[in-house]
């Protein structure tokens, strides 16, 4: 994605006087006061906060129904057996995969058909993370103002301010260890068409002949068995364990129309007081990822990256208080200090988000010229 340039949007500034003709009550712009003139400009260094609270899970895999496997944290169902052989296979509602571990295979009371086989039972789990984390950066940028005095009156002007800042944020979540807990996920399993019970089998244990019950009334209604359904429940301890990392990169450009009342202290020292709508343009890009492990692994199971950059638009308000002090008769000093407010924008995907908060003080230190 293309950014925006702080140069590119700079541009609108020379071309928005244009509709600062204010009118007075006589058809005319007010004249400019004697001795300075109607315009200046002001430009320098910015200070602002941006916050970002990230959100990063760990997806719940849910039970194998059709399609593509479901990758578990100990092993994976799918696909279906049938689709995958086709003939002489039947879509008998059994499907392949992959067990890690003999401990997940446990007899049942169940019988496998008119053959007195006990069905067995597969446990696979998952590692279900849901973990918040708060970023905030306090960070220098830069601005540049055009000033309009549209008319004067006794120790006061009353002005125009277009306006352009720049602030640019890196938010980090950090390498983080997820809070979560673990799920478990119970299939029945047919041994008759495995070798998955007898003492040789090997794990993890690929099931190559199609052993794992997703459909129970379908297997059934083949072959006259007492399989039920597949099922989730939460399991007590977890063998597995969440890591994620998200990293935010802002762009916040700012456009800002207001109507100020400066007035003069001295014949030095002005103090303005302005309230007018901004346009605000965030580009970010945000980069994700999140894993799950078995404890005493390294490498991960389960992995789901993310990298986004988006554009989004919002209106806020900026309120400021100017102050501001005469070098010459034509350079001058400002500082000046202020709240904008800046509706949250929301990016991500399903296991990565960030809430985007703009809104904040900002306070401004520059050196300007009446034109």
């Amino acid at each position: 994605m293309r950014r925006i340039a702080p140069s590119t949007l700079a541009f609108l500034l020379p071309i928005l006087p244009a509709l600062a003709g204010t009118p007075v009550s006589d058809g005319k712009s007010a004249p400019a006061p004697e001795g300075r003139s109607r315009w200046s400009i002001t430009a320098g260094a910015s200070v602002r906060q941006i916050t970002a609270d990230f959100r990063l899970q760990t997806p719940d895999p849910g039970l194998f129904r059709r399609g593509g496997p479901v990758v578990y944290d100990d092993g994976e169902v799918g696909p279906d057996g049938f689709k995958k052989n086709g003939l002489p296979f039947f879509d008998d509602g059994t499907a392949l995969g992959t067990v890690n571990d003999r401990s997940q295979l446990s007899p049942t009371p169940r019988l496998d058909g008119p053959i007195p086989f006990p069905l067995s039972e597969l446990k696979f789990h998952a590692f279900v993370a849901d973990d918040l984390h708060s970023d905030d950066e306090v960070t220098p940028g830069g601005f540049v103002q055009l000033r309009y005095t549209a008319a004067e009156w006794a120790g006061a002007d009353v002005n125009l301010l277009f306006g352009y800042s720049w602030t640019p944020a890196d938010l980090s979540s950090g390498l983080r260890s997820l809070s979560g807990s673990s799920q478990r996920y119970r299939y029945d399993h047919t041994v008759l068409a495995t070798n998955i019970d007898l003492p040789g089998a090997r794990f993890p244990f690929e099931d190559d002949f199609s052993g794992t019950i997703h459909d129970a009334r379908k297997y059934n209604n083949f072959y006259g068995a007492g399989a039920i359904p597949p099922r989730e429940d939460h399991a007590g301890g977890s063998s597995s364990y969440a890591l994620g990392r998200a990293q935010l990169n802002v762009d916040l450009h700012e456009i800002v129309i207001a109507p100020e009342i400066q007035f003069r202290v001295t014949d030095r020292c002005h103090v303005g007081v302005s309230v007018g709508p901004t346009l605000n343009i965030l580009d970010t890009d945000l980069r994700a990822r999140v894993t799950t492990h078995q404890r005493g692994q390294s490498r991960a199971v389960r992995s789901f990256r993310l990298n986004e950059s988006s554009t989004e638009f919002r209106v806020g308000v900026a309120a400021q208080v100017s102050f501001t002090l005469d070098i010459t008769s034509r350079f001058f000093l400002e500082a000046a200090s202020g709240y904008r407010y800046v509706p949250k924008i929301d990016i991500g995907a399903d296991f990565a988000h960030a809430a985007v908060d703009a809104s904040s003080w900002q306070t401004q230190l520059g050196f300007g010229l009446r034109l």
